[in-house]
């Protein structure tokens, strides 16, 4: 089996509009019957309309034809949740969808008359339509990647994406290399595809490709870092031929994992089992800062970093978590960037799952794994710099079958909800005010599992807020039913209106990215979790 990638982008604004169209706000609706009489609801007389385009006065309803493969389809809202996903993609691997393009001559048509309580219903439609993210469609594909998905990014159109390798582990002894190990753990899209050579090296008579564990791009240039099994982190810089060439490298004695650069600038930090702190990765020779992550002699990783936001934007926050599963203990910090020292280490001990800052740069939440499936959540006021929590809830327990983790965490743009995303294909969304109450909402990725044979399943990947120019909340969110879903926090979870398929793809998600059409990136572009068919694709 091979792996690939989607691609999702969307269309500019519809320039037709007719009755099955919804609008921005009453301003758009006062535009649109300009020159209609709607003060009274028994008054329905339409006052000559000028097309101020063609200079011309349509009377009488004259309006102009518009043929059926102009229109834009209309918005169904359909019986079950079943009915609603988007057809099965074929092949494996990356995937990118976009909205679909209409054409950019369309002639305005009016729209017919609706009572003024009829037109402000925009508050109460599909929340995908009101996202933009309705009617996506599959514009690119490929399938090169030997592994599952770990990461994809997006950055001024281009998409960058990084998978595990069939025996790209690390080095080691006396180590024959996998006859099936293919490259392609690390590729560069942007209207085509770029194979990049890094994370090899030679071994005997066959090259070694390893497993590309995170892909960052920098803030303030075209250059991007690559991590990987060969305990190196890459620098990838821009040509003059518009080809990413690898510029420097850093060694480390551990596996390098995650990576993060602080918000506006290109100061980056690196995982391993401790944590280094470059000041500039774009110097000629870039001198690190090691920040002290674990006691010496202990077997950890550090698996978490987040940068802080506003109030706590120099603060870079850390977790580890024991390479052994049955141990439960963590350490759990926060540096200084400025003085490269440690600023708190917070009171929780067990084993770290993921971390994730708020909005506004004053909270941060913190899940751990102890003994006998407990999970914690941990609220800390980074503000004022307190090593103790001021809230904490046990979270719900996880199966007996699933090894539980909290894979995602993140707030809402009001950091007013906290969302999980978790391993067992479940996303549970808190409310801070009252934390107590345990889980508001508990939605689920209710399908069946497409989970590649041999593979363990990774439940819910990621999770990521996003906010329409109304204001309205929505999570999307890609689990191992192989679906990127949009959940509307104002439907309740089992509403058939809830869990809105916008991508579908063979196998479970590895990881998704969301991009903003305004900078040229791609709605939505997905990876999945395949492995790569060596059979069929190795020479």
């Amino acid at each position: 089996m091979d792996c690939n990638a989607q691609v999702f982008r969307k269309c500019p604004k519809y320039e037709v509009v007719d009755s099955d169209l919804d609008l921005d706000s009453d301003n758009d609706y006062a535009t649109l019957y300009e020159g209609y009489d709607i003060m009274h609801e028994d008054n329905w007389k339409p006052l000559p309309w000028r097309d101020a385009k063609h200079e011309t006065m349509l009377k009488d309803n004259s309006f102009p034809s518009l043929g059926p493969e102009t229109l834009p389809r209309s918005a169904q809202r359909y019986a079950d949740i079943s009915a609603r996903t988007r057809p099965q993609l074929p092949g494996r691997g990356l995937f990118i969808w976009d909205k679909i393009r209409m054409a950019e001559n369309f002639k305005p048509a009016i729209a017919r008359r609706r009572p003024l309580d009829v037109l402000r219903e925009n508050t109460r439609r599909p929340l995908e339509k009101e996202l933009q993210l309705h009617e996506l469609r599959l514009t690119a594909s490929y399938k090169e990647s030997p592994g599952s998905i770990n990461k994809v990014e997006q950055k001024d159109g281009k998409v960058l994406s990084c998978s595990a390798a069939m025996g790209g582990h690390a080095d080691l002894p006396d180590e024959i290399v996998d006859q099936y190990n293919h490259r392609g753990s690390l590729t560069l899209w942007q209207e085509g595809l770029q194979i990049l050579s890094g994370h090899s090296a030679e071994r005997g008579d066959m090259t070694k490709h390893y497993t590309v564990n995170d892909v960052q791009f920098d803030n303030c240039s075209t250059t991007f870092v690559s991590s990987g099994t060969d305990k190196k982190v890459r620098i990838w810089q821009q040509d003059h031929t518009g080809m990413y060439k690898e510029i420097s490298q850093f060694l480390y004695k551990h596996v390098p994992h995650a990576m993060a650069f602080k918000p506006g600038c290109s100061i980056l930090a690196v995982a391993t089992r401790q944590v280094s702190l470059y000041q500039n990765i774009n110097r000629v020779i870039p001198r690190p800062s090691a920040l002290p992550m674990i006691p010496a002699g202990e077997a950890h990783v550090t698996g978490s970093i987040a940068w802080g936001t506003e109030c706590s934007s120099n603060f870079l926050f850390a977790s580890s978590e024991p390479e052994d599963n049955t141990v439960f203990t963590g350490y759990h910090r926060a540096f200084d960037a400025a003085t490269a020292k440690e600023a708190i280490e917070f009171d929780a001990s067990e084993a770290g799952d993921s971390i994730a800052i708020s909005t506004a740069g004053g909270l941060m939440a913190l899940t751990t794994r102890g003994p006998e499936s407990r999970h914690i959540l941990r609220l800390y006021d980074i503000r004022n710099v307190e090593a103790s929590y001021v809230k904490m809830e046990q979270l719900e327990s996880f199966p007996a079958d699933v090894e539980g983790e909290v894979n995602s965490a993140i707030f809402s743009p009001d950091d007013v909800y906290l969302a999980l995303g978790r391993n067992d294909n479940r996303i549970h969304v808190y409310d801070l005010r009252m934390l107590s109450r345990g889980a508001l909402y508990d939605f689920e990725h209710f399908g069946p599992p497409r989970t590649p044979p041999g593979m363990c399943p990774y439940g819910v990947v990621k999770a990521e807020w996003v906010e329409s120019n109304s204001r309205r909340l929505g999570l999307i969110t890609g689990g191992n039913d192989a679906c990127i879903r949009l959940w509307d926090p104002l439907h309740a979870p089992e509403s058939l209106d809830n869990g809105v398929v916008l991508a579908e793809v063979q196998f479970d998600i590895g990881h998704f990215s969301l991009g903003d059409r305004f900078k040229g990136e791609h709605q939505l572009v997905v990876g999945d979790s395949a492995v790569f068919d060596c059979k069929e694709n190795v020479q």
